[in-house]
C-alpha cells in the first residue's frame, strides 16, 4: 500500500507545483512551443470538465471528484492484497490528479491546464493534461 499512498503524493505535488509554475510564469491563453506541431504548454483555466463540460458547476463536479476518490480508496483498502502493482499506481494517479483538481476548485472555483497535444483527434483542438493522464492510465491497466 506504501507505493500506492506515495504515488498519490507525488502526483499531487506535481501537479500543484506545475499548475503554480504555469499560472505565475505565463500569461493566460499564451503558448509555448516545446515539439513543434505536437506539444505545446498553453495557460487554460477551465471552470468545467473535461472541454469545458459542465462549466461553471463547481459544486458537482467537486462532488463527483470526492465520490470517485473515495470510490477508489474503498476499493484500493478493499482489495489491496489483490491488486497488482500497477493497478495501484494507476489508481494513485487517479486520485492524486483529482485530488489537485478539487484543490484548485475548492480554492480558486477552476482548475488550471496546459499541456496541448495536437496528435490525437479529439471534439475540440485541445487535449490537456487530465485527459492525457486519464488516456495514459487506461492504457496501463488494460496493458
Amino acid at each position: 500500500m506504501i507505493i500506492f499512498w506515495l504515488t498519490a503524493a507525488g502526483i499531487l505535488a506535481l501537479d500543484l507545483i506545475t499548475k503554480y509554475l504555469v499560472s505565475s510564469g505565463m500569461e493566460l491563453y499564451s503558448s509555448i512551443t516545446l515539439i513543434p506541431g505536437v506539444f505545446n504548454l498553453t495557460y487554460i483555466e477551465n471552470d468545467g470538465a473535461a472541454w469545458g463540460l459542465l462549466a461553471g458547476k463547481q459544486f458537482l463536479l467537486g462532488a463527483f471528484t470526492v465520490i470517485v476518490i473515495l470510490g477508489i480508496l474503498g476499493y484500493v483498502i478493499k482489495k489491496k492484497d489483490q491488486l497488482p502493482k500497477l493497478e495501484l499506481v494507476s489508481f494513485a494517479m487517479i486520485v492524486g490528479g483529482g485530488l489537485g483538481n478539487l484543490i484548485g476548485r475548492i480554492i480558486d472555483g477552476k482548475v488550471i491546464d496546459f499541456m496541448h497535444t495536437s496528435i490525437l483527434i479529439v471534439i475540440r483542438p485541445q487535449l490537456m493534461k487530465k485527459n492525457l493522464i486519464i488516456l495514459f492510465i487506461a492504457v496501463i491497466m488494460n496493458w
